[in-house]
C-alpha cells in the first residue's frame, strides 16, 4: 500500500545536511534505517510501509559523521487518499473486458489458477467451473492485482475453469503516482490539505502573531451545501490567535511558547487556550498562564488534523486532475493505442476541472475568516 511521511525540520538541526528515516513495527520497537534524504526534503513515501508502522527521524552531518538523537515517533498516512485507482480508471475508461477466458482444467487437487491478465478490476469477475457460476468469497477468492484465483475446493478432474472479467491496461502504481501528484496540486493551490487524521508539529514566529485588530470566530464547516450564513460566535484580538497550516483540527497535543532566545519555555495546558476546530485556529485565553512572546519560530504546537472522509468535491477534483495527467501521458505516446484521446477531450476536462476548483474555493471561504 505505502504511506507518506511529512515533517518539519527543527531549528536545532540546522547544522546537519541529511535526514535519516527509521522504521519499526511498533512504537516502542527496534527502529531500522530505511532512507537517507537531503535535509531540505521534508516528506518521504515508504512504498513498503503501512499505517500500522512507526517512524523516527534523525539528522546527519556527513562530513563529521555525526547523527542527532532520534525524533519522537510518528506515523504516516496513505499515499492515495483523495480518490482511488478504481475511480480514476472508471472515469477515464482504462479497462478491457474479457469474456469466457479459458483459465484451466481441474485435476481434483489444484486450487490456484492464474488469469491471463493482472490488474483485474475489483468486482468485475465471474468465475465458472464446468459452466456453473461460482460464488465469490464462498467458492473462491481472487487476488485482483496478481490475477490469481484460489478455490475453496479443487475443481473436479477435467472440469473447465473459465472467467469473465475486466482489467486495467495501465498498472495501479502508475495511476497512484498521478493521484499523488493531483493531491499535491490541490494542497498547494488550496493552501490546505484534506487528508484523513494525521499528527504534525509546527513552529510559528511570535512576532507574526502581534496583530491587534479584531478577530471573529465563525462556527462554520467545510460542507457540501452552501446554506451557512456564518454568524460570528466569539471575538478576540488577533495577537492571541495561532493559525495552524492544516485544518480541521482534531486535537492539540502540545503547545509550548519559548522566549526569543529559545532558552526557556512555558508549556500551556488545555485551560490556557480554545480550539476553533474547523478554522484551524488556536486562541490563547486572556489572562491565562501562557502569552505569546515575540520571537522567531518560538511557538511550537503539536496537533492532529484531518477529515473523517474526504469532501466529495475534493475527491471529484482529484479524480479529474489524475485523469488529466493520464490523458496527457497517453497523448505523449500510447503504446497500446487502447485509449482514444484528442485535444478536445483534454479541453472538456479542463473546463470541468476549473468548475470544481471554483466549488472548492467557495466552500473553503466558509471556514476562512
Amino acid at each position: 500500500m505505502g504511506v507518506v511521511l511529512r515533517w518539519e525540520r527543527p531549528d536545532r538541526e540546522l547544522a546537519y545536511n541529511y535526514t535519516r528515516v527509521y522504521r519499526a513495527s511498533s512504537k516502542t520497537g527496534d527502529y531500522t534505517l530505511i532512507a537517507t534524504l537531503p535535509v531540505g526534503v521534508m516528506d518521504y513515501y515508504d512504498e513498503l510501509g503501512s499505517t500500522d508502522y512507526w517512524y523516527k527521524l534523525a539528522w546527519y552531518e556527513s562530513v563529521s559523521d555525526v547523527e542527532s538523537e532520534l525524533s519522537d515517533a510518528l506515523q504516516g498516512g496513505e499515499k492515495a487518499v483523495y480518490t482511488t485507482v478504481k475511480k480514476v480508471v472508471d472515469f477515464v475508461g482504462l479497462t478491457v473486458k474479457v469474456s469466457s477466458e479459458a483459465v484451466g482444467t481441474g485435476n481434483g487437487t489444484t486450487v490456484s489458477f492464474s488469469l491471463d491478465n493482472t490488474g483485474v478490476v475489483e468486482g468485475s469477475d465471474k468465475v465458472y467451473v464446468a459452466a456453473v457460476l461460482q460464488r465469490y468469497s464462498v467458492d473462491y477468492t481472487i487476488d485482483y492485482d496478481a490475477g490469481t484465483i484460489v478455490f475453496a475446493s479443487a475443481p473436479a478432474n477435467q472440469a473447465a475453469v473459465t472467467a469473465d472479467y475486466s482489467y486495467q491496461d495501465i498498472p495501479s502504481e502508475v495511476v497512484e503516482q498521478f493521484i499523488w501528484r493531483a493531491q499535491e496540486e490541490i494542497n498547494a493551490r488550496a493552501g490546505h490539505s484534506f487528508y484523513k487524521s494525521q499528527s504534525v508539529s509546527e513552529r510559528y514566529d511570535g512576532e507574526a502573531l502581534g496583530d491587534s485588530t479584531p478577530y471573529s470566530y465563525y462556527d462554520s464547516r467545510f460542507i457540501d451545501d452552501m446554506n451557512d450564513y456564518r454568524t460570528p460566535q466569539y471575538e478576540y484580538w488577533k495577537d492571541s490567535v495561532i493559525h495552524v497550516r492544516n485544518y480541521p483540527i482534531i486535537g492539540v497535543d502540545s503547545l509550548v511558547i519559548y522566549t526569543a532566545d529559545l532558552e526557556s519555555s512555558t508549556t500551556l495546558t488545555s485551560s490556557d487556550y480554545q480550539i476553533h476546530y474547523d478554522q484551524g485556529n488556536v486562541v490563547l485565553i486572556p489572562g491565562a498562564s501562557g502569552s505569546v512572546l515575540k520571537g522567531i519560530r518560538n511557538v511550537v504546537i503539536g496537533y492532529t488534523y484531518g477529515y473523517e472522509t474526504v469532501p466529495f468535491v475534493v475527491e471529484d477534483l482529484c479524480t479529474h486532475l489524475a485523469a488529466r495527467r493520464l490523458y496527457m501521458a497517453r497523448l505523449s505516446g500510447d503504446p497500446t493505442k487502447s485509449l482514444s484521446i484528442t485535444a478536445q477531450n483534454v479541453g472538456d476536462l479542463d473546463r470541468q476541472i476549473e468548475r470544481l476548483w471554483e466549488e472548492v474555493g467557495q466552500k473553503l471561504e466558509l471556514t476562512v475568516v
